[in-house]
């Protein structure tokens, strides 16, 4: 986790599980800052069991479509966005 230390991530999990009455059935966008804090929040919350994907400028069209229909779907429920959607 290039550049992000693990004290600066567990904060958001801790608060999925005490504030998200269900976390494990979220759906969610993480908006990240660069690609780097993307992988990084990608490779945590898919540490603590969830099902994570990351997308960038990249990130071909239909890939794209098919991630946000997998986030819809529930086979993915964080997107780490980096300059997408924002």
């Amino acid at each position: 986790m290039t550049g992000w230390r693990r004290s600066e991530l567990v904060p958001g999990i801790r608060a999925l599980r005490d504030h998200v009455g269900r976390p494990k059935e979220i759906r969610a966008i993480a908006f990240c800052c660069d690609k780097n804090h993307a992988q990084a929040i990608s490779q945590r919350f898919s540490a603590e069991g969830y099902a994570t994907s990351v997308l960038d400028e990249r990130t071909p069209r239909q890939a794209r479509r098919d991630a946000r229909r997998d986030l819809d779907a529930g086979r993915v429920q964080i997107l780490c966005v980096v300059d997408l959607y924002n």
